[in-house]
């Protein structure tokens, strides 16, 4: 698991314009002693921890081999995180991935091109067991062109999707891009609310 910018139990940080790029399209995919090569734990931006008031806004984050930006604490949880007017593009795994945290807010970001590494969401919300995801506002995002779809919830609790643009892409199936998801635009799980 690597970050290139860690927020780990701090309070009040702004994260504010710039580029963060990844070293996707540069990165060695050495096999691993069981031969996989996933390498998909590399994430541009962790949020971890009891890091609280966190604002991310107007970054352009790109290339990750894993997650755009990963949310995640599991006792001690992220709270009051705000992503706003970010572009999320031409990451591996995930835009955005909330593991574990309570009121985040992700609103006005451009959220594209989401391939390479399943799942392949815009925006997962994937609690793993012990970890808890809950009030969390998706709002007027523009979705195009990732792979599995724009949005899953697979046990978050209290999330509110509203006013977001989802385009599943080109019409035409080009190099690299194609027009159906592999899931769907959004999808929720059954002990997902």
């Amino acid at each position: 698991n690597a970050c290139l910018v860690t927020i780990n139990g701090q309070r009040n940080v702004t994260v504010r314009g710039g580029t963060l790029a990844g070293d996707r399209y540069q990165h060695i995919f050495t096999p691993r002693s069981d031969g996989a090569t996933a390498h998909d734990e590399g994430h541009l931006i962790c949020i971890e921890g009891a890091s609280q008031n966190v604002w991310i806004d107007g970054v352009h984050i790109t290339q990750a081999t894993g997650d755009g930006i990963l949310i995640v604490g599991k006792t001690q949880r992220p709270e009051d995180i705000t992503l706003t007017s970010n572009n999320l593009d031409t990451n591996r795994r995930q835009g955005v991935s909330i593991v574990g945290g309570v009121r985040v807010r992700i609103e006005g970001n451009q959220i594209h091109h989401t391939r390479g590494s399943s799942p392949e969401f815009g925006i997962d919300i994937e609690p793993l067991g012990g970890y808890v995801v809950r009030d969390v506002i998706v709002r007027g995002n523009q979705f195009h062109h990732n792979r599995g779809g724009d949005v899953v919830n697979t046990r978050g609790w209290n999330v509110l999707i509203e006013g977001n643009t989802l385009d599943q892409g080109d019409p035409v199936v080009t190099s690299g891009d194609g027009k159906n998801y592999i899931d769907g635009p959004i999808v929720f799980w059954p002990s997902a609310d």
